[in-house]
């Protein structure tokens, strides 16, 4: 690796890798460094996976809402492989206003959202478990993305553009020539050594931890932590994005979402992002809000919950901040070399990136001009045949639809290799589909370490069991191909569990509970887990 780079880029999440692809396609020489894995720490990992109208904010954020509905377009055609075009409504239920209707046409019409309105009939049809006492509807564009994916796909762009990608390496410090930040002094924590790398900018794309980053520098950034928390129902209880109609609250959106329903989210504030997790009267207010939307929530099985901190720029109540973003030029307050971003969103990550791309290029000296919205993301360059591809592979059709829907025309780099082996054929994860070409791909070719690694990447572990099926086959993977030491292997197939359960514990109680002492059960009997890993 190169010691000295044009830029460095501090984070992994949707800004970060947005940022390195830009300047990696416009000719600098970049090195992105992420804590952990690549959108595992933050908001770009943790949300609801919607790809926004704007149709949320044109009444009260205007800005964010034209932003969305433009990057929305965007994201459509250079991610369209995981870009799943559900649409949406915006549904008014008893006691919201109807009056808001009006000032709702009004937003979409000056933001250019896409929209129009839907009697009661058609969206009662359209969505059978929703609440019948509906008395407004309006379509939006809305659409589900992965945001894991979009994260990988713009690390691995990147990656193919000449960037340097380096996970697991933590932020501990700034290098400074006088009152010019020169560079970064990172902690490697796989092999446990502190690292120290230069360059002519380093770009400040932490996300939550925006602030503390530049604090390192001497900087205060008005960067305010919030957390939103999130509940995660075992199947579609609705086929499109339901929002409700009316100012955004809590509970107030539901997601289909791969294989699941995501409910969401809470917005308040947090002093420390890294204590960003949810609670149990969060979890019971989110329910109790998605069954006031569509009652069949009463009687779904909650997989899990989970929470991260947005980075919202300014001071306020959190529903209070906007959500449109800043880009930072410390040179201004006499801190050379040294520039941050905060704020947005996941589905803007492509237009912060090329706002802030084009600050730094006009320090390197760099007249490239953005490419990021016309370039496709590796796996949208072409589509998929899947019944031939299945054919030529002898493979089922839903396995390679499966697999298409995560990763596009990259299946290609792959699916081959199970002619040479055809063990590679084997399932892995019953409930996403996961074949073990997909989990040796992931793992040798995108900085995959660990199997919530790998759950980020291929969805292991995230489907109805919730990695009771293929926790012990993907630690078999992982150890296999990887080569670590097995009491290494052994740890993370230990924190995995520990995590999964993490989620778990707001949502057990009556038949859930029993499951989960079942599944506990299985653990210990079958896997020997209370021996291996002790208490």
């Amino acid at each position: 690796m190169h010691e000295r780079f044009d830029a460095i880029v501090i984070g992994g999440g949707a800004t970060g890798t947005a940022v390195a692809r830009d300047l990696a396609m416009r000719g600098a020489e970049v090195l992105l460094v992420e804590r952990d894995d690549i959108a595992a720490s933050g908001a770009s990992g943790k949300n609801h996976g919607l790809l926004h109208s704007g149709g949320r904010y044109v009444v009260k954020d205007p800005e964010s809402a034209e932003e969305c509905a433009r990057e929305n377009r965007v994201l459509r055609e250079i991610a369209r492989h995981i870009v799943e075009p559900v649409g949406g409504y915006f549904v008014s239920i008893p006691p919201d206003p109807l009056d808001y209707a009006d000032k709702f046409v009004e937003g979409c019409k000056r933001a250019g959202v896409e929209f129009h309105e839907v009697s009661t009939g058609e969206v009662l049809r359209e969505e059978p478990n929703l609440n019948p006492e509906v008395q407004a509807a309006f379509w939006v564009n809305d659409a589900a993305i992965d945001p894991h994916k979009l994260c990988l796909l713009q690390a691995l762009d990147a990656a193919r553009c000449g960037a340097t990608i380096k996970t697991y390496a933590e932020v501990v410090g700034l290098l400074f020539d006088g009152e010019t930040v020169e560079g970064v002094r990172i902690l490697d924590r796989a092999k446990g050594t502190v690292e120290e790398y230069r360059a002519e900018i380093v770009v400040n794309a932490a996300g939550a931890w925006v602030g503390r980053i530049a604090s390192m520098a001497g900087i205060t950034i008005p960067v305010t932590p919030n957390k939103g928390t999130l509940v995660v129902i075992h199947r579609r209880i609705v086929n499109h994005v339901v929002n409700r109609l009316r100012m955004p609250s809590d509970g107030d959106i539901i997601v289909p979402h791969h294989t699941a329903s995501i409910i969401g989210t809470t917005s308040v504030n947090v002093e420390d992002p890294d204590k960003a997790y949810p609670t149990e009267p969060e979890v019971l207010k989110m329910l109790r809000a998605a069954a006031e939307i569509a009652p069949a929530a009463k009687s779904a099985r909650m997989l899990r919950a989970y929470a991260a901190p947005r980075p919202l720029v300014g001071g306020g109540a959190g529903r209070e901040i906007s959500r449109t973003f800043r880009v930072f030029d410390h040179e201004l307050e006499g801190v050379g070399g040294f520039v941050s971003i905060a704020g947005g969103k996941m589905c803007t990550c492509r237009l912060m990136a090329e706002k802030l791309s084009d600050l730094v290029c006009k320090k390197l000296g760099l007249r490239a001009s953005c490419r990021t919205h016309v370039e496709p993301l590796p796996g949208a360059e072409r589509e998929v045949d899947v019944e031939a591809e299945a054919k030529k592979y002898g493979l089922y059709n839903a396995l390679v639809s499966r697999a298409v829907s995560r990763w596009g025309s990259l299946v290609s780099e792959f699916l081959p290799k199970v002619v040479e082996r055809p063990s590679l054929k084997s399932v892995v994860c019953t409930c996403e589909m996961v074949t073990a070409a997909e989990v040796e791909y992931a793992l040798r070719e995108t900085w995959a370490r660990s199997i919530r690694d790998l759950r980020r990447r291929c969805r292991t572990t995230a489907g109805t069991c919730q990695g009771q099926n293929c926790s012990y086959r993907l630690a078999g993977l992982v150890y296999e191909v990887s080569r670590r030491p097995l009491e290494e292997v052994l740890e993370d197939l230990a924190t995995t569990l520990r995590w999964r359960w993490l989620g778990m514990r707001h949502v057990l109680y009556g038949d859930q509970l029993r499951q989960a002492s079942l599944v506990l059960a299985v653990y210990n009997c079958v896997g020997n887990f209370d021996r291996i890993f002790g208490e």
